[in-house]
């Protein structure tokens, strides 16, 4: 096995390798299968190792971290510490304080994960009724509501129902969202009522996306070096790709030449990777439409166009492993179309969008209005 810490002595870096072996290989890749496909009573079942004192399931922090990034965990080994950034992650969301978390509070999450920040500029400005710039408590709701109900994995949830014959929950979404944290040191509008502005949403959103990223980054560095092996930050990539594709690049990832294996990505060329992707429909748009002309999808180009749209400057190296991944056939350059539908998952955490008619977000904003 290669792990992706600096070592492999104690319980923590059980949490990274790269999975090697055919119980090892099944188990990731039925794990990505849940995640990417399944609905989300049984990713949060699946991954809740405990239950509160009614027997329903619950997540320790630890399960938490599995459920919402796209890593390879070993059944019975999950480690004893947590980083700061998990610590305060699993706070923000444990909104009742119970030390675990609920069915509810996961899809309050993955709702907010699912939330693009300009659909939630449309949205502010569609449900700031009042027109004083800011959100209280109900107008939250009806936006999570409405954001939730449209995503795929939200259409896919029985709103924590185990069963069809179970009452369900439909509440503890609601409730859980008048608790947010967002609204702990929030001010109060023109109508006495707590309420935040957009640039404090935003701040929020932002500071979310950051801790999330240092959340992964920390998951594949677990003694605090400051840096991740290569392998860590392919198989960061691959969490996202299709299932068909996965063994392939699972051997690109054992088999990656030692002078491209021995590359090390810091905290801040992890961010700017991440920064990129969320460029990368404008990138995809330049390649399609100037690539013919400018040659093959290699690392110079891919450096010249994530420069020309989003102004980044982004190492060689960290490409390159792109590259090594995507690159099916050797010869240097990538499967364009491939790689745009796993950069584009990894953009968006892995959160589906709905693509059902009538599921754009106007008519979202439209349906709460009526």
């Amino acid at each position: 096995r290669v792990h992706g810490g600096a070592g492999d002595s104690s319980d923590i870096d059980d949490f990274s390798y790269v999975p090697d072996g055919t119980k090892d290989a099944v188990r990731y890749k039925y794990e990505l299968r849940i995640r990417q496909m399944s609905s989300p009573e049984k990713v949060f079942e699946y991954f809740a190792s405990t239950t509160n004192a009614d027997g329903e399931p619950r997540m320790t922090p630890v399960d938490f971290m599995l459920a919402v990034l796209p890593v390879a965990s070993r059944k019975g080994k999950r480690g004893k510490r947590l980083s700061a950034a998990a610590k305060e992650l699993f706070a923000e969301f444990d909104t009742n304080g119970d030390g675990l978390i609920s069915f509810g509070e996961y899809m309050y999450l993955a709702t907010l994960l699912a939330i693009k920040e300009k659909d939630f500029v449309v949205a502010f400005r569609m449900f700031d009724t009042s027109g004083d710039g800011r959100i209280d408590v109900d107008e939250f709701v009806a936006v999570m509501r409405v954001m939730k109900d449209r995503t795929a994995a939200g259409q896919q949830s029985r709103d924590g129902r185990r069963s069809l014959r179970d009452k369900g929950k439909n509440d503890e979404f609601v409730e859980i969202c008048r608790s947010s944290k967002l609204f702990a040191t929030a001010g109060r509008g023109s109508d006495g009522q707590k309420s935040f502005t957009f640039t404090e949403f935003h701040d929020y959103m932002v500071n979310l996306r950051k801790t999330m990223l240092r959340l992964e980054f920390d998951y594949y560095d677990p003694r605090g070096v400051g840096t991740i092996s290569a392998q860590s930050f392919a198989l960061s990539i691959i969490g996202y790709a299709r299932m068909k594709e996965l063994d392939a690049y699972l051997e690109r990832v054992r088999t990656m030449p030692p002078k491209l294996r021995a590359h090390r990505v810091t905290m801040e060329q992890f961010e700017r990777f991440a920064k990129f992707l969320q460029h990368f429909d404008d990138v995809n748009i330049a390649i399609e439409t100037y690539g013919a002309a400018l040659g093959p999808l290699d690392v110079p180009m891919l450096r010249h166009a994530a420069f020309a749209v989003s102004g980044l400057v982004l190492d060689p190296e960290t490409l390159a492993v792109m590259v090594h991944i995507f690159d099916a056939d050797g010869n240097g350059s990538l499967d364009a179309e491939e790689l745009s539908a796993v950069l584009e998952r990894r953009a968006h955490n892995g959160i589906r969008r709905s693509n059902l008619p009538g599921s754009g977000f106007f008519s979202c904003c439209m349906e709460c209005l009526k």
